[in-house]
């Protein structure tokens, strides 16, 4: 593995994305109103290491191998580089194995264009009445324990009547192989659990789906 290429490769100018991940089991959950603090916004985004939001008119510069970390500048990336650069290539890997599996999903239904894609998926999800808050809500009120909102939906539900919620602290994830590079995240310096959480969503389209995992600021 070349770091300095992969590092460059990396420093992609572009919105913040999300990165592909395992698909999660499930449930629907009563949620349960809790006061953010009046200083924190939901879904607002920050560089991954000194946390300062973009400056007005510009973007985060993301990473281009797992579309998880985004960066205010090259500087904090180049910092950051050598704690993520494991995960990095992880991330990327899982993120490879799904987009071939949508090609191949397209060549089987004859070539058709139909498949879903992370920004597709974030933006659909964004777009359902009350979603951000109340997955902030959610987040926020199981801060302690370092919680991942897991989110399932159906994309013809335009109303989002079938959208589930479900919140798993780390005490039932921790030590599980598949979850090691969650693990590294929340462990990580730069990881703030008071201002920062952690949400994979999963958006179904008939036969295929697209699991995105992101992390936000409260």
């Amino acid at each position: 593995m070349d770091s300095t290429r992969d590092l460059r490769d990396a420093l992609d100018e572009a919105d913040p994305r999300t990165h592909q991940a395992a698909r999660a089991p499930r449930a629907q959950i009563p949620n349960k109103a809790v006061a953010l603090p009046s200083r924190l916004l939901p879904g607002g985004a920050a560089c991954s290491l000194c946390h300062s939001p973009p400056a007005p008119g510009s973007k985060l510069k993301r990473c281009g191998r797992c579309r998880v970390h985004s960066y205010c500048n090259s500087t904090c990336a180049r910092a950051d580089w050598p704690k993520h650069r494991l995960a990095c290539e992880r991330m990327a890997r899982e993120r490879e194995v799904q987009e071939m599996a949508r090609a191949a999903y397209d060549r089987t239904h004859g070539g058709r264009v139909s498949h879903l894609s992370d920004r597709g998926a974030e933006e659909w999800f964004a777009a359902v009445p009350g979603f951000c808050h109340q997955v902030a809500l959610l987040a926020w009120q199981h801060r302690s324990e370092s919680p991942i909102i897991y989110v399932s939906a159906n994309r013809s539900d335009i109303a989002g009547r079938t959208l589930t919620i479900r919140m798993e602290p780390r005490s039932s994830w921790e030590g599980k192989a598949e979850h090691t590079d969650l693990q590294q995240h929340f462990d990580g310096s730069s990881f703030r659990p008071n201002e920062q959480y952690m949400v994979q969503m999963e958006l179904e389209q008939e036969n295929q789906s697209m699991t995105s995992t992101s992390v936000r600021f409260f």
